[in-house]
């Protein structure tokens, strides 16, 4: 939540690597969780300001009345994000069923 998707991604693929050679040699054991650590960091980038550049760029320019904080951004946008990431479990787990 306090790293941008990329860095979380590059960090969390290498240490789920060895857990991934374990499951069986079949695409579906191993796309999954590829595919839920990648949606997950795409996710979770909108939550805080520094979550992304543009999440930066973006509480620039609300200034005056408009100003918002950063608990002010997290109190929106978590609450979106939770919606988000249980969609995207949802469509996962219909379109990459477990066997």
């Amino acid at each position: 939540m306090f790293m941008n998707n990329k860095g979380t991604t590059a960090l969390i693929i290498p240490i789920v690597n060895p857990v991934l050679r374990l499951f069986p040699n079949d695409r579906l054991g191993r796309t999954a969780p590829v595919l839920c650590i990648s949606l997950a960091a795409n996710i979770s980038e909108i939550e805080t300001p520094i979550g992304s550049t543009l999440n930066a760029v973006a509480i620039v320019y609300f200034v005056g009345e408009q100003a918002i904080s950063f608990g002010g951004w997290m109190a929106f946008w978590v609450p979106f994000c939770i919606c988000l990431l249980a969609i995207a479990l949802i469509l996962l787990v219909d379109l990459k069923p477990s066997r």
